[in-house]
C-alpha cells in the first residue's frame, strides 16, 4: 500500500475518533469496499480464465502444479513460470477480496 493511503487513513481514524464524519464517511467507505471488491471480482475471473487455459494444457489442476513446481519436480518450461506467477496473482487477488468481503458483516 502506497505511502499516500496510508497516510489518509490515519487522518480518517484520527478524524473519527475524534467525532466527525458520522454516516457521511461510513456511506463513503462502503462505497470505496464495494468498488474495489467489483474490481477485485472481475480480475479474479480474468486471472481463472487464464489458469483454465494451463489446466485444459497440462493434466494438473493449478493447485496440484503449483505444489510441484515449487518443489522442482516438473522442469523450468517458460509455461510453467508463467502459470506459476498467474497462480501466485490470483491467490493474492483473492486473498485481498476475502478481506474486502469481511466488511460485509459489518
Amino acid at each position: 500500500m502506497s505511502q499516500a493511503v496510508l497516510d489518509r487513513l490515519r487522518v480518517l481514524q484520527e478524524f473519527s475518533r475524534s467525532g466527525g464524519g458520522g454516516e457521511l464517511l461510513v456511506r463513503s467507505l462502503d462505497k470505496i469496499i464495494s468498488l474495489e471488491r467489483e474490481r477485485l471480482t472481475a480480475k479474479l475471473e480474468e486471472l481463472a480464465e487464464g489458469l483454465r487455459v494451463y489446466e485444459a494444457k497440462y493434466p494438473w489442476t493449478s493447485g496440484v502444479f503449483q505444489e510441484q513446481f515449487l518443489a522442482g519436480t516438473l522442469g523450468d518450461e517458460i509455461d510453467f513460470f508463467e502459470w506459476s506467477v498467474l497462480y501466485e496473482l490470483w491467490q493474492g487477488t483473492q486473498q485481498r477480496l476475502k478481506i474486502l468481503q469481511s466488511t460485509e458483516q459489518l
